[in-house]
Formats: structure tokens, C-alpha cells, sequence
């Protein structure tokens, strides 16, 4: 399994990028030996071919912890979407985070643990990727943030391009 840690020219990956002043807007799982990628979208989490969703995103990171099995891949995979099937995209909570954001990185006010106003059965990219790897949401998150954590760990190992 690989981390792939994206930007687009769509309009929200350009405000994300915008607002975070980071070099990626986004967040997905990728299963080469499966030849998809599991990501969330508006609708929710939605599955792709690998070859397509390479083709209109450009994989700034990438990593992958080599350590993975499909079987277990597998499991996590199906008991993480059995979680969020039939959830929606989280605007509130991006919409939060890009405020919370925007404080810190001016007002240097202090990023919250949680998102007061987050709605159940909704979520941020970045909030089924670490249940999926945690087994806990993680509300406020950038994919950036995300990235920064993961490769600190020294369990992940980014991929050459």
C-alpha cells in the first residue's frame, strides 16, 4: 500500500493549497497490487484505477511502508469503508480547518484538537486515511500535516519519482 499525497488544478485543491500555504491539497490510499486507489471525494469515498487518478492529480509524495500485506490491507480496508459508507465529504470541518488555519498562520493561535462543529457521518480525506492507519479519525489534519507525521515515524519511506 502507498500513501499518495496529491495537488490538482481543481478549483478546491487550488483554495486548499492557497489557504494552508502548503504543496499538497490531498490525500489517498493507493493498492498497486489491486491497481486502485481509495480516496475520498464530495460524494464520498469513492474507488479509482490507479492509472486514471495518477493521470489528473499529481502525486507530490508518495510512501509506503513495505511492510504491508494485501490480506491485511484488505481487512483494514473493508472495516475502515464499512465506517464511512454513505458518509459525506466534511465542508463544514474543511471550511473550519481552513479558518483555524488561517489564525494560526497569522494570529499564531494554536491549531484544536477536534472540530467542535464536525457532523457525524461526515468526512475530510484526511480523517478516514488515519482511521484507516490509526484506527481514530484525525479532525484537523492538513495532508500536509499528515505527510510530516508519517515520515517522522521512520515507518514510512518516501518513493522516488
Amino acid at each position: 500500500m502507498k500513501i499518495l499525497f496529491t495537488k490538482s488544478s481543481l478549483p478546491l485543491s487550488v483554495a486548499i493549497l492557497g489557504v494552508t500555504g502548503e504543496p499538497v491539497s490531498h490525500v489517498a490510499l493507493e493498492f498497486p497490487e489491486l491497481g486502485i486507489v481509495v480516496q475520498s471525494n464530495l460524494l464520498g469515498i469513492g474507488l479509482e484505477w490507479s492509472s486514471y487518478f495518477r493521470e489528473k492529480c499529481t502525486v507530490v509524495y508518495e510512501l509506503d511502508n513495505c511492510m504491508s500485506s494485501l490480506t491485511q490491507d484488505k481487512e483494514r480496508l473493508t472495516k475502515t469503508l464499512d465506517v464511512y459508507e454513505n458518509d459525506f465529504y466534511d465542508i463544514t470541518g474543511l471550511l473550519f480547518l481552513g479558518i483555524c488555519t488561517i489564525l494560526h498562520k497569522y494570529l499564531k493561535t494554536p491549531m484544536p484538537k477536534t472540530d467542535p462543529a464536525r457532523f457525524t457521518n461526515t468526512f475530510m480525506c484526511t480523517e478516514w486515511v488515519t482511521e484507516y492507519l490509526d484506527g481514530a479519525p484525525d479532525e484537523t489534519i492538513t495532508p500536509y500535516g499528515l505527510y510530516q507525521k508519517l515520515k517522522a515515524t521512520g515507518k514510512w519511506y518516501e518513493v522516488a519519482k
